[in-house]
């Protein structure tokens, strides 16, 4: 699947991981639509980090919030399509993706 217009994705296959930075917009925003119910400044950029089990696709990625200058994970984001009984191996990263902007 194609990434959502406000989702930059950086994929480090050494590291088994990938940076995303997502664009959170206000409903008035010029470059998009809401994407949050909350109070959040237009353009603030959250990012975040897909990190890959080895067993990669039989085992699911896990996805955490990085600090702003993304050095340091500050907490875990719990994803249904994440979970052992909802993964499935077909599924992508634009999946997880779609996933991660609609929790925000």
């Amino acid at each position: 699947g194609s990434l959502p217009p406000q989702v930059r994705l950086c994929i480090e296959p050494e590291q088994l991981r990938a940076i995303v930075t997502v664009m959170l917009l206000t409903a008035d925003g010029p470059r998009g639509t809401a994407t949050s119910s909350s109070a959040l400044p237009c353009d603030e950029e959250l990012q975040f980090e897909l990190s890959f089990p080895p067993q990669y696709p039989h085992r699911a990625p896990k996805v955490a919030q990085l600090s702003p200058d993304g050095r340091l994970q500050v907490k875990n984001i719990p994803l249904e399509r994440l979970t052992d009984l909802r993964w499935r191996p077909a599924m992508g990263v634009g999946d997880i993706l779609v996933d991660l902007v609609q929790s925000l």
